[in-house]
């Protein structure tokens, strides 16, 4: 993976205020506005539209796609990598528009190279997400509760990180 070696990215991945960009999404500024004043208590894993209305009942602050749940719940598949960025999207859409809580979705490792990680977080956008979070591992990659996972070089995670907030 490309990478930026005058230490720029780097600083703007440590720097959580700097890796943040203006978007045009309410839900990722009242994610945002909650991080800010330390609002935040919790958001639970969940992967589907039900799930999503029930906690937005409970009165929680925000809703995760997992991708675990989701892979498990809506394929059966083991958490291996099996689903696509445009399954997985498509079923976070379906939960965005399930509530009017933040989603927050599991973007796995941003589903191939760099490239793939822009537009991954470009279609999370498109969709209604108001934030992503991206593994540090290997592809393909393994669920983070089994054994024998990889993760790649800081480099490449900073990379991957950077693309993301560029996407």
């Amino acid at each position: 993976m490309a990478h930026d070696n005058d230490g720029k990215v780097a600083s703007r991945v440590r720097n959580t205020e700097s890796i943040t960009r203006d978007v045009d999404n309410p839900a990722a500024r009242e994610l945002r506005r909650k991080f800010d004043r330390q609002d935040f208590t919790f958001a639970p894993g969940l992967y589907h539209a039900l799930d999503a209305r029930l906690a937005e009942m409970a009165g929680l602050d925000a809703a995760y796609m997992s991708g675990y749940s989701t892979v498990l719940g809506q394929f059966g598949f083991p958490d291996l990598e099996m689903v696509s960025m445009t399954e997985m999207v498509e079923n976070a859409k379906r939960i965005v528009e399930a509530t009017n809580l933040p989603v927050v979705a599991d973007c796995d490792t941003g589903y191939g190279g760099i490239h793939n990680v822009r537009r991954a977080v470009r279609e999370y956008e498109k969709a209604g997400v108001a934030a992503v979070h991206i593994e540090d591992q290997t592809t393909p990659k393994r669920c983070g509760h089994i054994a024998g996972k990889k993760i790649v070089s800081r480099e490449d995670a900073e990379a991957r990180f950077s693309a993301a907030v560029d996407a």
